[in-house]
């Protein structure tokens, strides 16, 4: 990551238009990376029961959910 913080710098002196976009897509990357650990460290600590859970409630949940819009024609 310092080399990003370098970039911006040198982009800074120069006074390049492009540093501004160069500074939203390393912002962006910077952001993502911190997601991507946050939810890989996450699925990690989490079984695989929890997410056979949540997704057999999620399932009944949309199932009701188009009964109901079917039953109410």
């Amino acid at each position: 990551m310092p080399v990003f913080g370098l970039l911006l710098v040198i982009g800074a002196a120069i006074g390049h238009r492009l540093t501004l976009w160069a500074a939203l897509a390393i912002g962006l990357c910077v952001l993502g990376f911190g997601m991507y650990t946050v939810i890989r460290l996450f699925l990690q600590t989490t079984g695989f029961g929890m997410w056979l859970v949540v997704g057999s409630s999620l399932l009944a949940l949309g199932l009701a959910l188009i009964g109901i819009g079917h039953s109410e024609e």
